[in-house]
């Protein structure tokens, strides 16, 4: 039995990659996210890939009566193989010229994972989440589904194989109770680690065993009605819009709601036929061949969108530049790559030949990326930074140091005792004055949460979201601030963001006063919803409480002012200035270093600036970032580094050398009060 050319699958495949890459390009209209559901394209294609190779083994077992597993992976290897390693070759050298140290070494890992069929499982121990800001600037992330794919085809065939042989005609039991033991595990593991259902493969295997089912029953199909098979499609085709369009960054997922986009595929796939309405509309000529190239689509639009929004080439964010380049390089590689190795056009020998040299030369360049003898161009200058929203570099409070109550002790057995707490802005002073506090023999205990400062008795709402924090977790961090004996804390936070809810615009082309869409305030005793008609007075009101109740327990305080916010990613903007010269920072600094408006940093912090002041005691001590970057080297401007070294790792967050600068001064304070 002959498979027939089913064209409406590649319309079905162009919805999932158009889907896909507007999901990443993370686009909005009117605030609104373009396709927020996008990511359900890589379930679609998980079910086509399933119904496929089931058709193919099935048709070639049924035909006979065996199954060439050389033949099979053969097939696999041209139809995957080139294209990825081309798209490999292609991008390493720009990671190579234009990334950070880090951020190439993490490219290599990536690579290295990917070029073996586990960067599903090596994302996910690296902690990335799919869906955040800095797993966009990961330019091989999208090859975690490539990886379950690939694990897919080399334990699938093997299993169809023998379940074929030995119980042929319970082949739909077999693999429905697949299906089901896969589904179940994807929701134990999602209700205990969301991140390992994502991207692991047994939660996401029933997905390709729903396309198998699909595949088994198409098989023996008998005809259908054609009212029905358009009924059915087009609730197929509903499903699949839905998951498109209602689903977002909220929605649970791997869980119960992957059934939908995953059913749609499958009725579509199964009920559509020449005869039916749908058919037709998929199997137009313009998207069957977006479906044609949907692979070359998909492989390219990740590396090209993460070079383009770490290097701001063609602007900042995903420019239609970036996505007549990704069309560009598809077209290229399907004419010219893709086509060829299908229609076998270049001889097996040769093709196998070239794979094996390509995979060896990118196998070896990985591996000793990874262990520095190939070390990123832009060397030291950069080697404290990292490109994204970010601070994992320079936080030490993870990972093994957390206490199950979610803070870190270090030193515990010093009698003086430093407490940081606020937020990321917090958190970038971990690493120097984890430093400092070993230096001088001071216990540290450190209580930071990403967009969180120390606020008594308020909520907030992010996304129009009661967000992780909350009151009662500002309960939890008074009840660890006053269980520390001989205590000075360090506050501090990015309150002129929290106060204005809005983001920052330097007014010189960095950043954009656009208001952040549900992101407030609200006293712990209101409704979620409602926001106080006077924000300066319900904080002022909050922090006013909150530095009395430290002052009347005994405590020093040393409150940190707000770190001047800059608009521009320091780290992708230096990269761009400083071009290939490796040596043109202080060149850069003499010339056209980059720097912000002071007056622009004290007319969006004025109003927390005069909330700070109105406080007075002589146990409240304070620190003036400003003093530091601002108005000391240039006149009336804010620095972001000087001739040597980089103060920021992104917008608003400083580095290591940024927030050596206020332990500095944190120092200073100390020593005056003993």
């Amino acid at each position: 039995m002959k498979i027939d050319y089913r064209p409406d699958i590649d319309g079905l495949r162009a919805i999932a990659v158009i889907s896909v890459i507007f999901y990443h390009a993370d686009q909005t209209i009117n605030n609104l996210r373009i396709l927020p559901g996008g990511f359900a394209g890589v379930d679609i294609f998980f079910v086509i890939s399933g119904f496929l190779i089931t058709s193919i083994i099935l048709n070639e077992l049924n035909e006979t009566d065996s199954f060439s597993f050389f033949n099979f992976y053969e097939r696999r290897c041209r139809r995957i193989i080139p294209v990825l390693l081309f798209v490999f070759i292609v991008s390493f050298p720009f990671i190579w010229l234009y990334f950070i140290p880090s951020s190439f070494i993490d490219f290599s890992k990536s690579l290295l994972s990917s070029l073996l069929f586990f960067s599903n499982y090596f994302f996910y121990f690296s902690g990335e989440l799919y869906d955040a800001e800095n797993s966009l600037l990961k330019p091989l992330m999208h090859t975690w589904s490539l990886s379950i794919e690939e694990q897919f085809y080399i334990v699938f065939p093997l299993m169809f194989y023998v379940s074929f042989k030995f119980l042929k005609i319970h082949l739909l039991k077999v693999f429905s109770f697949f299906l089901l033991v896969s589904f179940l595990l994807m929701i134990i593991t999602f209700n205990k680690n969301e991140s390992l259902a994502f991207f692991g493969f047994f939660s996401r295997f029933w997905e390709l065993m729903f396309g198998c089912l699909i595949g088994i029953l198409s098989f023996k199909k008998k005809k259908t009605n054609k009212t029905l098979s358009n009924i059915y499609s087009f609730f197929g085709l509903i499903l699949i819009v839905y998951s498109i369009f209602f689903f977002d960054h909220r929605t649970s997922y791997p869980f119960f709601q992957t059934l939908t986009p995953v059913c749609g595929a499958g009725l579509v796939i199964y009920y559509n036929n020449k005869n039916s309405f749908f058919y037709k509309i998929l199997s137009l000529k313009p998207i069957v061949f977006i479906g044609l190239i949907s692979y070359s689509l998909y492989l390219w639009h990740y590396p090209i969108f993460a070079i383009g929004r770490t290097t701001e080439f063609f602007g900042d964010g995903i420019s239609k530049k970036l996505f007549l380049l990704t069309f560009l390089f598809s077209l290229i590689t399907y004419y010219f790559i893709e086509k060829p190795v299908k229609k076998k056009k270049l001889s097996k020998k040769n093709i196998f030949i070239a794979i094996a040299f390509i995979y060896s030369v990118l196998l070896f360049l990985s591996q000793i990326s990874i262990d520095g003898k190939i070390k990123a161009v832009r060397g030291d200058i950069f080697k404290n930074l990292s490109v994204g929203n970010e601070t994992k570099n320079l936080t030490v409070c993870k990972d093994d140091y957390l206490n199950e109550d979610g803070y870190c002790v270090f030193n515990s057995k010093k009698e003086k005792t430093l407490i940081l707490v606020g937020d990321s802005h917090m958190q970038t002073l971990e690493k120097p004055l984890l430093e400092y506090a070993n230096q001088n023999k001071f216990k540290l205990v450190i209580i930071n949460r990403s967009a969180c400062f120390y606020f008594l008795d308020l909520d907030l709402i992010i996304k129009n979201q009661l967000s992780a924090c909350t009151s009662e977790y500002q309960k939890k961090r008074r009840k660890i601030i006053l269980s520390q004996k001989n205590a000075i804390i360090i506050l501090g936070g990015r309150t002129p963001h929290y106060l204005s809810g809005y983001d920052f615009d330097n007014e010189e082309g960095g950043g954009k006063h656009i208001k952040i869409k549900g992101l407030y305030y609200k006293s712990h005793n209101e409704k979620l919803g409602a926001q106080s008609d006077d924000k300066d007075k319900l904080i002022k009101h909050s922090f006013n409480k909150t530095i009395t109740d430290l002052l009347s327990n005994n405590l020093k305080v040393i409150l940190v002012y707000p770190i001047p916010e800059v608009g521009w990613n320091v780290s992708k903007k230096l990269i761009i200035k400083l071009g290939l010269n490796l040596n043109s920072l202080e060149n850069l600094y003499k010339s056209k270093p980059l720097t912000t408006s002071h007056q622009v940093f004290y007319k969006r912090s004025k109003n927390i600036y005069s909330i700070y002041d109105d406080i007075k005691d002589s146990n409240l001590f304070r620190v003036y970032p400003e003093n530091l970057f601002c108005n000391t080297l240039i006149s009336k401007r804010c620095i972001t580094h000087n001739d040597k070294k980089v103060f920021y790792i992104d917008d608003d967050h400083l580095s290591y050398d940024g927030a050596s600068l206020i332990v500095d001064s944190i120092n200073k304070i100390i020593q005056s009060t003993e």
